[in-house]
């Protein structure tokens, strides 16, 4: 009859201290078809709140050195730098292909080594890098809502204006052939 919110063992503390910047384990989905996961490091873009709900949205990283999934990208690759965020090889964390979950996501996956699913923290280096992918991202986000804004916007009179593609026609064509 009485709802009440508790905070389970899984998502306790460690989900108060989740900021920009955090490297956390995580189930994240593949390319392949079969649909598969791999745990792996990822990083922690942004932070929010619906109602209750906390929200992380986080990108993929990997260690491979291929091109595949290039731009915006953060590489760690420095002794230092590996250690402060928890890696064990030099990886690089890919901003364009990224994910929001919430904080409680049966994939956010816990280290054998840690107590949450949190391995570490960027340095510095890699979070001033960070920071301006985070302004590009966000500029990015703000060019679309406006575009968006600008084709669905209202005349003068009030009559609201839908922009339809041109790639394909309202109404087919007549063909005309003998």
């Amino acid at each position: 009859m009485l709802d009440t919110t508790t905070v389970s063992e899984k998502t306790g503390k460690w989900t108060a201290a989740l900021t920009p910047g955090a490297v956390i384990l995580f189930d994240f989905p593949s390319d392949t078809a079969d649909g598969e996961t791999k745990k792996r490091p990822c990083l922690v873009i942004e932070t929010g709140r619906a109602g209750d709900d906390r929200f992380v949205e986080i990108a993929y990283g990997t260690s491979s050195k291929s091109a595949a999934n290039a731009g915006l990208e953060i590489h760690v690759r420095t002794a230092a730098g590996m250690r402060s965020a928890g890696l064990e090889r030099a990886t690089r964390f890919v901003l364009r292909r990224r994910v929001i979950v919430t904080t409680d996501s049966p994939r956010i996956a816990h280290s054998s080594t840690h107590r949450s699913p949190v391995i570490g923290r960027l340095d510095a280096a890699a979070m001033a890098r960070l920071a301006a992918l985070r302004g590009r991202l966000w500029e990015e986000k703000m060019l679309a809502a406006t575009r968006r804004y600008e084709r669905r916007s209202v005349t003068e009179g009030g009559v609201p204006v839908v922009w339809r593609s041109t790639r394909r026609p309202l109404i087919p064509a007549p063909s005309f052939s003998r």
